[in-house]
């Protein structure tokens, strides 16, 4: 066991594929063709839907749409952020413009398709891409924004689950309604849900939940959390691009819940900034979504509580100081009439996306942290079946601190403390761990600047 402090930040690059095309602008239509090529985004014969969806965005479809982003290739490059479970590259878009910048220019990451059964997520990132694409030049706003910004974003990350949902569909209106990944669990069922994935919290709430029906134990049910942490090679993609780049901002954008959220325990000062970027983004909606925003210098006060485990942006959050956020769009069910998405898009999506644009640049960049630690103190006996407490001696101030299991030995319900944190991290040694088995445990610290310091330590089960 030991220290070491590892930061983002300081690996900028290299987790995406490098099939980055050039950009070309004297031939720009080869250009897109070889882009999407060389990054295997692509159609195959057993990827086409069982029917016409409208307005909805089949796989082939989608990638059409794609090939016309890539003509833009004064601002546009493809690259795949990595491969889905079933082998398939999952696209992933850098929009910059021309003009080029002293300093590095502000990064935002938009994250669409978690669950590909969701439809209108995909038609609000293609009438946003579009209109950035479209307006980049003509303009002025937009030429600026793109000139002054790092534009990165994923159009659909479950590429598999989106091609299943529409191939097994009712060939019109509705797709199957499939919401997880195509893994094949060991019982001969498929699928697990990718934001019960990350793992921050992964494993922390195994209760029988109402609204769905199930557990994120049962591999049948829509809310399955897979059997590890980070086991899903979509999660893995996410998470390796996000620890690696410099981001301001990360949405993952959903529906239908009809809200905004933030993570679920935040710092005084932390609180206030996700406070002020909420209610700008709502303040540009018509009818303004409800805001999920915790209470101030709020903590888990019980190792049984409620709520999702795994999610996406707490983890981009609490991991690398990424100001992160969930939108529910608030259209009735998964399957709306396009035609009613487009009206949500311009009356509730467009400006909170947009928001988030302009205001990146004015958010505090995460730095790296110079805490040290001391040995860590333990309570109990981390034996099969045991509950044991770790108390991380942190040296010098620092405002909050979440841990981090990466075995699924091993599950810290209550991942987020304040300074001074002397309650420890309670960790609930699974039944069937064996003696031996090494359960890696990350701790981030963040000091109220803002500054990570990340603690290695491993927990051996006897």
């Amino acid at each position: 066991m030991g220290i070491r402090l590892l930061l983002f930040f300081l690996a900028l690059g290299g987790v995406a594929s490098s099939c980055t095309f050039a950009r070309n602008e004297a031939a720009p239509e080869t250009s897109s063709v070889l882009a999407l090529a060389q990054c295997g985004v692509d159609v195959r014969p057993q990827d086409v839907s069982d029917g016409d969806y409208g307005g909805f965005y089949t796989w082939p479809e989608l990638v059409e749409q794609m090939a016309n982003w890539a003509k833009h290739t004064d601002v546009v490059s493809v690259e795949s952020l990595g491969k889905s479970v079933e082998g398939r590259p999952i696209p992933l878009f850098h929009i910059s413009g021309k003009t080029k910048t002293f300093a590095p220019k502000p990064e935002i990451f938009y994250l669409v398709g978690v669950h590909p059964r969701e439809q209108a997520p995909t038609i609000c990132i293609v009438r946003f891409i579009n209109e950035l694409l479209d307006g980049y030049g003509r303009d002025d706003e937009i030429t600026h924004l793109l000139d002054t910004r790092t534009i990165w974003i994923v159009p659909m990350l479950n590429v598999d689950g989106k091609i299943f949902d529409f191939q097994h569909g009712n060939g019109k209106t509705r797709g199957a309604d499939w919401r997880k990944n195509r893994r094949e669990n060991k019982d001969g069922t498929y699928g697990v849900d990718l934001n019960r994935n990350f793992p921050v919290r992964w494993g922390g709430n195994r209760a029988y939940d109402k609204a769905w029906k199930t557990t994120t134990t049962d591999t049948k049910g829509n809310i399955y959390e897979g059997p590890a942490p980070a086991s899903e090679p979509e999660t893995r993609a996410v998470m390796n691009f996000i620890s690696h780049h410099p981001l301001r901002v990360v949405l993952d954008l959903h529906s239908p819940l009809h809200d905004m959220r933030s993570p679920g325990f935040l710092s005084q000062s932390e609180h206030d900034v996700f406070a002020g970027l909420l209610r700008e983004m709502q303040a540009t909606q018509k009818q303004p979504y409800p805001l999920q925003l915790p209470k101030t210098g709020g903590e888990p006060l019980t190792e049984t509580r409620g709520g999702d485990s795994g999610i996406s942006y707490p983890w981009a959050y609490y991991s690398t100081g990424a100001y992160s956020f969930n939108i529910e769009i608030g259209l009735k069910g998964r399957y709306p009439s396009p035609a009613t998405v487009e009206q949500e898009y311009k009356d509730n999506i467009r400006g909170p996306l947009f928001t988030l644009l302009r205001e990146c640049a004015d958010l505090k960049l995460a730095t790296r942290g110079h805490l040290s630690f001391g040995a860590s103190k333990w309570e109990g006996t981390p034996k099969a079946g045991e509950r044991v407490v770790w108390r991380p001696q942190i040296k010098g101030a620092f405002s909050f601190a979440v841990a981090q299991s990466d075995n699924a030995a091993g599950i810290i319900p209550m991942e987020f403390h304040l300074a001074p944190a002397t309650r420890g991290f309670p960790i609930l040694i699974q039944k069937d761990a064996k003696a031996g088995t090494r359960i890696p445990l990350t701790l981030y610290v963040w000091t109220a600047a803002r500054q990570l310091s990340i603690y290695k330590e491993t927990l051996v089960v006897r």
